[in-house]
């Protein structure tokens, strides 16, 4: 196991969530270039809440058959959760780069993301490198 995979595991046991990625049904991102579909579900106990949601892997990890590990998807999650809002979404990457229906689409993850963690772990999150 790799360090940075240790490191998700680890935010995954100290917070009490469960992660699992499974091969999904080969659903088309919004992106030309792109690996495995999965569907991803990040559960929790305490209090119990899920979230699900779509999940592309790499296009190399694809072509070396390889799945997506915790640290592949808590690491893209790490970036995603700071986008909540359109206004987010546009102050990082211009207004020239995303459409307002994308923008709308990643602050709504964003938000969803934002629920399901707690602020301390956001802030662990943010972490995961």
């Amino acid at each position: 196991m790799s360090e940075y995979e240790e490191q998700a595991e680890q935010f995954l046991k100290k917070h009490n969530i469960k992660l699992s990625a499974k091969y999904g049904s080969g659903k088309e991102p919004d992106w030309d270039i792109h690996g495995d579909h999965f569907r991803v579900t990040l559960s929790k106990d305490n209090p119990k809440q899920a979230i699900r949601f779509d999940f592309w892997g790499s296009q190399k990890d694809m072509q070396e058959g390889k799945i997506a590990t915790s640290y592949d998807v808590l690491a893209c999650l790490s970036g995603d959760i700071n986008f909540a809002t359109p206004e987010d979404v546009f102050g990082e990457f211009g207004e020239d780069v995303y459409t307002k229906k994308q923008a709308n689409k990643i602050a709504d993850f964003g938000a969803k993301l934002q629920d399901f963690f707690t602020s301390e772990e956001r802030d662990d999150l943010q972490e995961i490198a």
